[in-house]
């Protein structure tokens, strides 16, 4: 699994086909935004994570890097816009296990201009 793979699946399930993103993330996936959310929701686990990308249509993903790939940790940095967000910058860290995420940690921020 790549960041690029990971990226995709995100684009693919805010467009509303969830399969991709469904089976890369481990059944006892969480995800946790280590600064405040913009939602309220501090951890998520797979079933919230599908709910939360199809909620939102049109968060594009402008700009995305992967920092570090191994078979254990994948660590990113994306840019993304939606209407109710903005532009956001997130930074990410993917926890693998048997080829699937088991964890995913993020900070966002308001994006430079």
């Amino acid at each position: 699994m790549t960041f690029e793979d990971i990226i995709r699946a995100q684009q693919q399930a805010h467009a509303g086909d969830t399969s991709a993103l469904s089976a890369l993330l481990s059944d006892e996936f969480t995800w946790t935004s280590v600064s405040k959310s913009a939602v309220g929701i501090a951890e998520r686990n797979k079933a919230m994570t599908l709910a939360w990308a199809t909620s939102l249509p049109d968060r594009k993903i402008s700009k995305a890097r992967a920092l570090l790939e191994t078979d254990d940790v994948i660590v990113g940095e994306e840019h993304a816009h939606s209407d109710n967000m903005g532009d956001h910058v997130f930074m990410t860290f993917y926890r693998l296990s048997g080829g699937k995420i088991i964890e995913l940690r993020h900070v966002r921020g308001v994006a430079p201009e």
